[in-house]
């Protein structure tokens, strides 16, 4: 037999249908029944069985290939050592390699700097869209799914110092997702 089970308008608490306040976050649900956004259901309510759409694969999607572009971002920063490796073995004479390194060798710990940052950043974005995308894909906790897709997609700001360009476009994708789930909220069982 399924009991008849109603969802409090304020957090989306399964309540039993007499009762008056929500055991979860104490919010009244006697007033303006009419008018808020109740759900009357049994355990195999249309509103269980709701899905997401291909965003949560998505984003678990672009974590994978966030984790596996900063490996490579990371390695083509550090590649400028083996590129001076390889000027001494084709021959260079060490002069034409000393200016090489004069007018690279700032350019040289920069890029180290730089594509180690954007790429540890971009893994730990990564990891959040992972994160996200999976608690997206279950349904559950609709509020720390919000959360944690809003902080993978601002943490590419502490790229643009090292690319501005890529982090901006993140950030923006990152956000309409985030507002996305937001605005789907009553497809979460909790």
């Amino acid at each position: 037999m399924a009991v008849d089970m109603k969802y409090c308008y304020k957090c989306g608490s399964a309540v039993p249908k007499g009762a008056t306040f929500c055991s979860e976050c104490g919010a009244s649900l006697n007033l303006e029944e009419e008018k808020r956004a109740e759900y009357t259901a049994t355990s195999t309510s249309a509103s269980n069985n709701a899905d997401l759409g291909i965003v949560p694969m998505m984003m678990i999607i672009y974590g994978v290939l966030a984790v596996i572009g900063s490996i490579f971002i990371i390695s083509l920063g550090m590649a400028f050592d083996q590129m001076l490796q390889m000027l001494r073995e084709s021959g260079m004479s060490e002069a034409d390699i000393r200016n090489v390194e004069s007018i690279f060798g700032v350019f040289a710990i920069t890029n180290k700097i730089s594509a180690t940052g954007a790429g540890l950043v971009l893994a730990i974005s990564g990891i959040f869209a992972v994160i996200g995308g999976m608690k997206a894909d279950k349904r559950t906790g609709w509020k720390g799914t919000v959360l944690i897709t809003f902080i993978a997609a601002l943490i590419p700001a502490f790229a643009i110092p090292f690319m501005p360009l890529l982090p901006l476009v993140l950030i923006a994708i990152g956000l309409i997702v985030a507002y996305w789930i937001y605005s789907s909220k009553d497809k979460f069982l909790s």
